[in-house]
């Protein structure tokens, strides 16, 4: 198959100026519409209480806190135990 780089002559052209915006915002208000429509009808449709189900951790009363943990007392780290090193020249 030949791909060319031009359209035929022969080729319908599209609409072009008014109409073509008209075509796009036809096409937006269908969507909003439809959008609108399915927006509408989920918010406004009746569950039957057969269908509705709460799980028990969503109604249970929520446990006390927990009693604060008592303060934590820092220690001094004990001295080394190892002896220094001597530094003088020749000791080595």
């Amino acid at each position: 198959m030949l791909l060319r780089s031009a359209p035929p002559q022969n080729m319908p052209k599209m609409p072009g100026g008014w109409s073509l915006w008209r075509i796009k915002i036809g096409c937006v208000f269908v969507l909003a519409a439809v959008y609108g429509g399915f927006v509408w009808y989920t918010a406004h449709q009746k569950i039957p209480r057969e269908l509705i189900h709460i799980p028990e951790t969503v109604i249970r009363m929520p446990q006390p806190p927990a009693p604060p943990a008592p303060p934590i007392l820092l220690q001094q780290p004990p001295t080394p135990s190892f002896p220094t090193p001597d530094l003088r020249p020749g000791r080595g």
